[in-house]
């Protein structure tokens, strides 16, 4: 498979799971994470680098760091959860 078309199934599954984090899908963001780390050791990093690969890049970059924005939110809020019951504060 090619770097683009890797990159380009990369970015479709990574705003699938910038979808499903923003519905707190966390069971089906993670079935998703694990097909895209499958992906990710097919990249070829030089063609990845490639001035017409970056915009993609970027997106994906961007969905992700939303998706990373949105899951330590959650943990933050598990975590008050936690503390409010009794139990274990996990919020660090």
């Amino acid at each position: 498979m090619q770097t683009n078309s890797v990159l380009s199934e990369i970015d479709r599954l990574t705003q699938k799971m910038h979808d499903l984090a923003r519905s707190e899908d966390w069971d089906g963001l993670t079935s998703l994470e694990n097909a895209r780390r499958t992906l990710l050791v097919k990249i070829d990093a030089k063609a990845a680098r490639a001035p017409n690969n970056q915009a993609l890049v970027q997106k994906i970059v961007s969905n992700n760091e939303i998706i990373m924005h949105l899951a330590q939110n959650r943990k933050e809020d598990i975590g008050l959860l936690l503390g409010a019951f009794g139990g274990p504060n996990a919020e660090n």
